[in-house]
């Protein structure tokens, strides 16, 4: 029977093509028509970018919000379920809002990328370009494993479907063993990475390269020597199936040298470096490290999705203050604050007298990069609130101090929180903003912005080289991965004779700081095992008081923490993976659920 498939002719903004297409009718296409044209193929292929999806889902960083990043504004129902551990596999929370994590769509895409490859084969297609197919079928094979790891990441062992059904076949399938999941992504990410160019021209920019294919790679084999899938005594003591969700072998330094190895092949590549990794002087670090989200092409991405305008990306209004017209969307909580360091290497201590007074001051530069804070400077106000700065300086004070037209003192809320005057119900709950993602040469009240969602890129092969480092027992090797971050950020090297626990936390403390908010917090508690923790605190954020000095111009501000508003959260053991959805364990008699879970 021929098959018809319906194919959405919908380019990635940043691919040239130009196709004329005369077919009727125009949206029904046969498939050999499809495979048999060079235009048609391409065209399909990158349709399957697209569910790969990106971090700025629709007015929330979901994923910063349902971990310890961020509080979401908005308080919608399904992150709220995640939160407060009431996960079920019929109520999956918020991950399910997100279509790179979401089982149908997932699935959906692998379909796809498998039609791509079962059409590209040799003795099925009648395209004779070998260099055009192998880019087509490398680019395949690393989208369709993308989804995988992140199947993985999310379920842990799943059903390994290499090739299409049809209708009247039976496609029950079992899951796959975690360890063949990770087996599976490794040896397609070799497949890809050798079809796969080192670099694309412009005109192709965030199509899939071989560095990309590596660098993913070198991810699920770092999360393959994570705890999470060698210690599932920890949080799944009991379950009877244990070969679902990690390792049964006793073999943990073979894959943390395998994670090693994975990222030194990436880094020997010397293709790809950090940006701005030696920082002039006279630099603004904390803008270098701006420019990294905000710039469209660099040293630094290997993957990265762009948007034009059209696309209606509207990251600045989505994320920024309400007192410049933003919505505060995803406010960073008082957790993630408190990880950035001070600029000499040490913890900032709530304790400390001198850190209190002024916990802004004397910061990981990073700080600045990416969270807006009291008293920082920002854009030029709107006109509902230019009047009461006209300077344009972040004002998050619940109580601020000022003199009225007669004369006497009084007081007001800062204009970009919940008591504000402008849009009280866009402020943020915790008194900060992200300022990660948000191009401040765009009006926050602007709705669009062009910057790109980077998937991947080379601070997290490092960070991954030095945390598979020290499980591997070489922590020279990871002290000079760290320190070429920390000289990249403004921060001094990690201290002589670190070691051990001291140098690992480190190491994870580093990889939250820099990778803030791009979607590892949530992934990364989970594989250290440190989520039931973590995730179980309360989000906070910070109360400020300012008051005028007598010179009633300057201000003396006291910052009290927690902040009086807090979220309650809960993490329970069985959270650490997400359960099958429930329609799939009915439709899969197969199926086993993952531990702590019911079919219901």
């Amino acid at each position: 029977m021929k098959k018809i498939i319906f194919l959405p002719i919908i380019f990635l903004a940043v691919f040239t093509s130009c196709i004329d297409l005369d077919l009727e009718p125009k949206k029904e296409l046969t498939e050999s028509s499809v495979y048999s044209d060079k235009d048609l193929l391409e065209a399909f292929l990158n349709n399957q970018y697209w569910p790969l999806g990106h971090g700025f889902t629709g007015r929330e960083l979901l994923l910063a919000g349902l971990c310890d990043e961020a509080r979401f504004t908005h308080g919608w129902a399904e992150p709220i379920v995640t939160l407060e551990g009431n996960v079920t596999p019929t109520q999956l929370g918020g991950i399910t809002r997100i279509r790179q994590y979401n089982w149908g769509s997932v699935f959906t895409g692998i379909r796809e990328c498998n039609m791509i490859l079962e059409n590209t084969e040799p003795e099925v297609t009648t395209l004779t370009d070998q260099d055009f197919l192998d880019q087509i079928r490398g680019q395949a094979i690393f989208i369709r494993v993308y989804h995988y790891h992140n199947l993985i990441r999310i379920y842990g062992g799943v059903p390994i479907i290499e090739r299409t059904f049809e209708i009247d076949e039976d496609f029950n399938l079992p899951r796959n063993t975690l360890k063949e999941c990770v087996d599976f992504v490794v040896a397609e990410c070799d497949r890809a990475a050798a079809l796969l160019p080192a670099k694309w021209d412009a005109g192709n920019l965030g199509r899939a390269t071989k560095g990309a294919a590596l660098t993913l790679k070198s991810r699920i084999l770092l999360y393959a020597a994570s705890d999470l899938f060698n210690n599932t005594s920890a949080w799944a003591s009991g379950y009877s199936n244990p070969e679902l969700v990690g390792y049964t072998d006793n073999d943990c330094q073979a894959r943390w040298q395998a994670a090693k190895q994975a990222a030194k092949d990436v880094i020997d590549l010397n293709q790809y470096s950090l940006y701005k990794a030696n920082p002039a002087p006279g630099d603004s670090i904390a803008q270098n490290y701006h420019e990294i989200f905000i710039t469209k092409d660099h040293e630094e991405i290997f993957c990265q999705k762009f948007f034009l305008a059209k696309d209606m990306i509207r990251v600045a209004r989505w994320f920024g203050p309400n007192g410049y017209g933003g919505w505060g969307s995803d406010s960073p909580t008082q957790e993630i604050v408190d990880y950035f360091l001070m600029s000499d290497g040490s913890k900032f201590d709530w304790s400390n007298p001198a850190h209190a007074a002024n916990p802004y001051a004397n910061k990981d530069p990073r700080f600045r990069g990416s969270i807006l804070h009291d008293g920082a400077s920002f854009q030029p106000r709107i006109e509902a609130t230019v009047a009461w700065d006209p300077v344009g300086i972040i004002e998050t004070a619940i109580s601020i101090e000022y003199i009225d037209e007669n004369g006497q003192k009084a007081t007001r809320p800062g204009l970009d929180t919940r008591q504000g005057p402008f849009e009280d119900w866009n402020g943020a709950y915790t008194n900060y903003y992200i300022n990660k993602f948000i191009d401040n040469n765009i009006a926050v009240s602007s709705d669009l912005q062009e910057i790109p969602w980077i998937h991947m890129r080379y601070a997290e092969v490092l960070l991954n080289y030095a945390e598979a480092s020290i499980g591997a027992g070489d922590e020279a090797s990871a002290i000079t991965a760290l320190n070429q971050l920390r000289k990249r950020a403004g921060m001094p090297d990690i201290p002589a004779g670190t070691t051990g626990t001291e140098l690992l936390e480190l190491c994870r403390n580093e990889r939250i700081v820099e990778l803030a908010f791009e979607e590892h917090r949530y992934f990364d508690a989970r594989r250290w095992l440190t989520a039931e923790k973590d995730f179980s605190r309360k989000a906070t954020g910070i109360d400020i008081v300012a008051r005028l000095n007598p010179d009633n111009v300057t201000y003396t501000k006291t910052y009290t923490v927690p902040s009086s508003v807090t979220q309650n959260r809960n993490f329970k053991k069985q959270h650490y993976l997400t359960p099958i959805p429930d329609s799939e364990m009915k439709k899969s008699p197969l199926f086993i659920q993952n531990p702590g879970y019911t079919t219901e």
